[in-house]
């Protein structure tokens, strides 16, 4: 059985593979009237044109013909192929930026999601529901496609999958306090990332919430951390005295905790946390090479939901602690901003 969106999606890309005859059909029964399959690739990488530039992946890439009609006469099969992307979501939701790169590429997009989720809001994307495919699929005949039905209607229904996508609901529509922002996340970096939620800016530090539905070895346990971050360097005196005097609240619920072990630091960054006095429990983030890659590193807490058979109440309940750290966090970062301004 597949466990993951991935899977699922690699799995599509074989069956279209395999029989060509019907991704033509299903291609058509959502609109899109192709007349050939000329090739078919799985996580290919495209370059966005400019001006984002960088590289994107697309889950399901397909050359077809007759996109735009009939072949001139003289013209070959394959010369003048057209390119359709699909964009398959399962357990996340859309990242309409994605969407959007992908049609930069590409002649038609698809975006093949549950029908529980909201449709993407551009007219020039074509939605299907993996409900409507795999309906087609069981009704095939020929195998693999009953099978691989199954398998894809097994993960769609699943009820770990139902509660990432309703957890990825309840993270997107979150409300934040003023001056804050929150950033759904960029679902082509990582599936189990759900966003970032960012406090005020405060010149080159800042306090984020990073929120995934879980983590490799934890079950499918979600997860927050809950960093206070510096631009400047990554034994920012600023950042370690605000962990250090942090009063962070504590959690009422039994389902929802502080990480207790220690995060993995440089020697340098440990003697610097260390010699501070800051909490073990504080030092979960990320240094060096994140400050070298990006020009920015944090550290602080990680909250967990300890649970993987969590309810919505019990969800919302998570988000709801996490902020309040956060805003504790932001709040010591504030005062010592003020303590350490160099006085004129």
């Amino acid at each position: 059985m597949f466990t993951e969106e991935e899977h699922a999606t690699r799995a599509l890309g074989a069956a279209f593979h395999h029989d060509h005859e019907f991704a033509i059909s299903w291609l058509r029964t959502i609109g899109l009237d192709v007349n050939s399959i000329v090739g078919v690739s799985v996580e290919r990488p495209y370059v966005v044109p400019d001006p984002d530039g960088g590289e994107r992946r697309a889950d399901v890439y397909l050359e077809v013909t007759g996109l735009h009609g009939e072949l001139g006469e003289g013209e070959e099969t394959g010369a003048n192929s057209e390119v359709v992307i699909i964009e398959a979501k399962i357990d996340a939701l859309l990242d309409e930026e994605q969407l959007e790169h992908a049609g930069r590429v590409a002649d038609r997009v698809v975006c093949l999601i549950p029908d529980e989720l909201p449709q993407p809001n551009d007219a020039e994307i074509v939605t299907a529901t993996w409900e409507g495919l795999i309906g087609q699929m069981e009704q095939a005949g020929q195998q693999p496609l009953p099978f691989l039905a199954h398998q894809f209607a097994a993960l769609v229904d699943s009820p770990r999958v139902r509660r990432r996508r309703r957890l990825a609901m309840i993270v997107e529509n979150a409300e934040v306090p003023s001056g804050w922002s929150i950033d759904p996340a960029d679902k082509s970096t990582s599936g189990n990332a759900l966003g970032v939620i960012y406090g005020p800016s405060r010149g080159d530090h800042n306090v984020r919430i990073e929120l995934a539905n879980e983590q490799r070895g934890r079950d499918a346990e979600p997860y927050a951390y809950v960093l206070i971050c510096s631009t400047l360097s990554t034994t920012d005196p600023i950042v370690i005295d605000a962990l250090r005097r942090a009063e962070l609240p504590s959690s009422d619920s039994v389902n929802v905790a502080y990480r207790s072990h220690s995060g993995r630091r440089s020697k340098d960054e440990r003697n610097a946390l260390d010699a501070a006095g800051v909490p073990r429990s504080r030092t979960y983030g990320y240094g060096r090479k994140q400050f070298e890659n990006h020009g920015w590193s944090g550290y602080g807490c990680v909250v967990d939901l300890k649970s993987s058979e969590y309810s919505e109440a019990e969800a919302r309940e998570w988000l709801t602690f996490a902020m309040k750290v956060a805003g504790a966090a932001d709040d010591v970062l504030a005062r010592a901003l003020e303590e350490h301004e160099p006085v004129s």
